[in-house]
């Protein structure tokens, strides 16, 4: 693995157990919150398993298993669907958007630290690179084992 790949699964390791930790206070994980916000800033009937699948970039099975945990906790639910469709959208509950407004403030202090000493420019530069390389690996390499 070269440097560049090395420090971007350190950096996901870092994060992710650093999340972990702070979601603690409210028994979800990572991914767990990650889709909460997601469900948050994206409000419409196109929640679907489906969709949530191709936004993470995971498979239908992982997103089954965090949608029954949040499910559980009551921070979401599922519609029936609408007259000739088949796919049930996903909601937050109040109490999964309590959750997302509560964490706000934390989700504010880690992008602080993360990004301390870099400038905007270079941030706007870094998300160009990372939209890229994942644009690269899925054209390149994910769309070649299917």
């Amino acid at each position: 693995m070269n440097e560049t790949g090395l420090y971007i699964k350190k950096i996901n390791v870092a994060l992710e157990r650093g999340r972990n930790r702070a979601l603690k206070k409210y028994a979800l994980t990572a991914p767990q919150m990650d889709t909460l916000i997601y469900l948050a800033s994206h409000e419409t009937r196109d929640n679907t398993l489906s969709g949530l699948a191709d936004f993470f970039g995971v498979k239908h099975t992982s997103v089954i298993h965090v949608l029954n945990v949040l499910g559980q906790k009551e921070l979401i639910y599922r519609e029936e669907p609408a007259e000739g469709e088949k796919r049930k959208p996903i909601f937050l509950t109040e109490k999964g958007r309590a959750i997302v407004k509560d964490e706000k403030k934390g989700m504010e202090w880690v992008e602080g630290v993360m990004f301390d000493g870099i400038t905007q420019e270079e941030r706007r530069m870094l998300d160009d690179c990372l939209r890229r390389i994942y644009g690269n690996i899925v054209r390149g390499i994910l769309t070649k084992e299917e």
